[in-house]
């Protein structure tokens, strides 16, 4: 995870380093906003873009279907990748879902 305020350089130094390679494992980026703007307007195809653009999807989203659009994105990447994710969780009470979610995979 990355983690910080708002406009901090979370995005841009995760940027930065996805274009790098460390011991020959590739570094992927997903900033999880980015990835949800691109999922409600049709950008990013998911599993899961029914739930997101649902009229009835709570603001902010559940943090299980986050945390699973979240493992969606990372399976993108070929298995023996290092993946920051930044920008999630972003609030306090998703941080122990989403561990727990890591400790699962």
């Amino acid at each position: 995870m990355v983690h910080g305020a708002p406009g901090a350089g979370k995005t841009t130094q995760s940027k930065k380093l996805s274009t790098c390679l460390i011991e020959g494992h590739q570094i992927g980026h997903i900033s999880a906003g980015e990835r949800l703007r691109a999922i409600r307007n049709g950008e990013f195809q998911s599993k899961y873009g029914i739930e997101v653009n649902s009229p009835n999807a709570p603001d902010p989203l559940d943090h299980q279907l986050v945390n699973k659009i979240i493992f969606e994105s990372i399976a993108l990447f070929p298995p023996d990748s290092i993946v920051l994710v930044d920008g999630y969780p972003c609030f306090i009470e998703a941080v122990g879902p989403f561990l727990e979610a890591l400790r699962g995979k």
